[in-house]
């Protein structure tokens, strides 16, 4: 008997023990499952919230907007076709936004129009708090918006990494010539990126970090502040340039407009106005062409810059004689 009973307790206890580790397994899965569902629900209105700030930015500039991320990284990628929060993607095929690969912690964007001298498209940035923009000998803003993290240091070596996840170094000298400080130098190498930015040639050389130094990255084009700015904020050649061409594809389809406009307003009977809208139809045939390439070269900065002065006076002179103006 004792032997029984011995055997019936074990066979309870076994019994328990079972049931319980059944009953905690069920409970561990049901709180995952609740927990996977609260995070999905997270990334979900954190990417229409986004998509709503990246819509509203398109229609004014110099906005200023941020989010605190917790626990939620967004990822743009190469592409610029879409950028993911957490594992939910979301399309901006046809907008341009400048950034580096990964935002967390705090996102901060930031918006300003690009005007041909006509309002073109407007170009949106994206970055985070956590990451370092440092100006190397750089006392001027350079267009950059107050909601970064930017820091001015005399030389590199007076640079000292705050747990900054990513780092930007800006410089208009060659940084080649420059030793990477102690703190820069430990972080990985996909988190290190520097410019260089020399404006009397419209040109950003980049430069990633490999071991204790820095090699180069490619070279992109810019033709104004609010490109320029896109160069800095985007953290490849790529993401710059794919980003440009959706910008210059606007600008194609943006003068195309202009120019339907020029035929229907040159229609009517206003011969004063007639020679400095056919001169300003053909500024705005040269800009269409330009544009059919989308990709940013020197060349074409050149022409661009060129086009917009005259046209702008174009403009100017036919608000002068009360004729209808392009834009």
């Amino acid at each position: 008997m004792n032997k029984k009973a011995t055997v019936e307790v074990q066979f309870n206890w076994i019994y328990a023990t079972i049931v319980g580790f059944t009953f905690l397994i069920i409970f561990f899965g049901v709180g995952m499952a609740i927990r996977s569902n609260a995070q999905k629900s997270m990334e979900r209105d954190v990417a229409v919230y986004l998509d709503d700030i990246f819509t509203s930015m398109q229609g004014s500039e110099n906005t200023e907007n941020s989010l605190d991320l917790p626990s939620i990284d967004i990822a743009f990628k190469d592409d610029c076709q879409t950028f993911n929060v957490g594992s939910q993607a979301e399309s901006i095929k046809y907008l341009p936004v400048f950034s580096p690969s990964l935002v967390k912690k705090k996102l901060v964007s930031f918006s300003l129009g690009w005007d041909i001298p006509f309002r073109a498209n407007y170009l949106l940035y994206v970055t985070s708090k956590e990451v370092a923009y440092v100006l190397v000998g750089i006392s001027e803003d350079l267009g950059l918006p107050d909601n970064i993290n930017k820091e001015k240091v005399a030389s590199l070596s007076a640079f000292v990494n705050q747990n900054n996840y990513k780092v930007r170094l800006i410089f208009f000298e060659d940084p080649l010539s420059q030793s990477l400080p102690p703190s820069v130098k430990k972080m990985m190498d996909t988190d290190v990126t520097a410019i260089q930015i020399v404006k009397a040639e419209n040109k950003v050389n980049y430069f990633r970090k490999k071991g204790n130094s820095l090699v180069s990255a490619g070279t992109v084009y810019y033709a104004d502040i609010p490109t320029m700015v896109a160069a800095i904020y985007s953290e490849n050649p790529k993401i710059y340039e794919c980003n440009m061409e959706k910008a210059m594809t606007r600008l194609n389809l943006e003068s195309e407009a202009l120019l339907d406009r020029i035929s229907i307003i040159t229609e009517s009977d206003i011969p004063d106005c007639i020679p400095l809208l056919n001169q300003a139809r053909g500024k705005l045939s040269e800009i269409e062409v330009e544009s059919r390439d989308t990709r940013l070269t020197s060349e074409k900065v050149t022409a661009l810059h060129n086009i917009r002065m005259s046209l702008n006076n174009l403009n100017g002179e036919l608000n002068i004689k009360s004729c209808p103006t392009v834009y």
